[in-house]
């Protein structure tokens, strides 16, 4: 069974030493890559500085580099608001005929 201790022990501090989640699965000899990310969101909710990112994940050990996962994370519910807001029209414009907009 994955634990948080488990995951936890695996993650390496610093963005150059980051694990993608096949490899963190790999290494506790699972394939439940879900469960390690919902194990990987409890950490960051009880305070572990967990920064997910192209390359993978790992603990910050600067401040910066989690202020700019926060400011990324920002502008990315920015772009999902923004798509709901035009799947919103588009499913008013769902009555017989497509509008393209």
């Amino acid at each position: 069974m994955v634990t948080e201790t488990n995951v936890l022990r695996l993650l390496n501090h610093g963005k150059a030493n980051a694990l993608t989640c096949k490899i963190i699965a790999q290494r506790l000899e699972t394939k439940d890559t879900r469960g390690i990310r919902l194990i990987i969101n409890a950490l960051v909710e009880k305070g572990v500085p967990v920064i997910g990112g192209a390359k993978g994940y790992y603990i910050a050990d600067d401040p910066a580099d989690v202020i700019a996962n926060i400011n990324f994370m920002k502008s990315y519910i920015v772009n999902l608001q923004r798509h709901i807001t035009h799947l919103q029209i588009a499913a008013k414009n769902i009555n017989g005929q497509m509008r393209m907009v």
